[in-house]
């Protein structure tokens, strides 16, 4: 399952916020894996993981340069972030 903050309306946007309270909530209530998407970059998954407890995410514009274009440093800095935040 996944709990994503981009709706059709902010589909080209980047950064939409997530809705922690839902995510934690679809987490606890789901028997499947449930993958959090939207927003994430290396700033914010900490907080992210640890208030929902996720086991997966779903990244995309915040670790781009440009649309489709990955950016190795923020990748790096995000999956830093991630082993400190588990």
């Amino acid at each position: 399952m996944l709990a994503d903050s981009r709706v059709p309306s902010n589909a080209s946007a980047i950064g939409a916020e997530l809705d922690l309270k839902f995510c934690t909530q679809m987490i606890n209530l789901s028997t499947k894996p449930v993958i959090i998407a939207g927003g994430i970059n290396a700033g914010n998954v900490g907080n992210i993981l640890m208030r929902t407890g996720a086991d997966f995410i779903d990244v995309m514009t915040g670790v781009e340069n440009s649309p489709g274009e990955k950016d190795a440093e923020s990748l790096s800095r995000l999956l830093t972030s991630v082993s400190v935040a588990k």
